[in-house]
């Protein structure tokens, strides 16, 4: 289930839906997922939380109760970066890579697409998580590099397909995010 409800837009967020259908889908859909693609803003949104460090994030993943949540958008430890954090059975993993300004809209969709394709190609967790993040970075790098509105699929299809940009992932640690 990607929530696709709202963002943040400058310091507060907004939803851009009717707040009805907000609420139906984190009451009737969420939980029936086994995997939510929430950004930071819809995140908080749906648990009712703060969503400004990775261990709100996490803790927030948490709650939830799903098998998976990929938090995208998500709070990174590094200054001048974004994270996308993946809150799984095994764990929880977060993929970074620099912050990129006036990105696209639809980064989100893309994610959640390449996450749910790199896990249904046989993919761990962590490997399907690091391939969509790198992908999706490249994409939007060379979109905004060319001056572009919107993400140039077609030109740059090659970055989804095979990215060539190197993205950190790590290990995060629960013990920290429930205390």
């Amino acid at each position: 289930c990607d929530p696709v409800m709202g963002d943040h837009l400058g310091e507060s967020g907004s939803l851009y839906i009717p707040k009805a259908t907000a609420q139906a889908i984190r009451d009737e859909l969420v939980p029936l997922a086994d995997i939510v693609t929430p950004n930071a803003f819809e995140l908080g949104w749906l648990t009712r939380r703060e969503v400004e460090s990775e261990m709100q994030a996490l803790a927030a993943a948490r709650v939830l109760g799903n098998e998976r949540v990929l938090v995208t958008s998500s709070p990174a430890l590094r200054r001048n970066a974004i994270a996308n954090l993946l809150a799984g059975p095994r764990g929880a993993v977060a993929a970074e890579h620099a912050a990129i300004a006036n990105p696209p809209h639809g980064t989100g969709d893309l994610m959640a697409g390449l996450f749910l394709t790199n896990l249904m190609a046989g993919c761990d967790d962590e490997e399907a998580l690091k391939r969509a993040s790198a992908s999706v970075f490249e994409l939007v790098a060379r979109s905004v590099r060319k001056g572009a509105d919107e993400l140039l699929f077609a030109e740059e299809q090659q970055s989804v397909v095979k990215a060539m940009a190197l993205v950190t992932s790590r290990r995060v640690l629960e013990a920290k995010a429930r205390a």
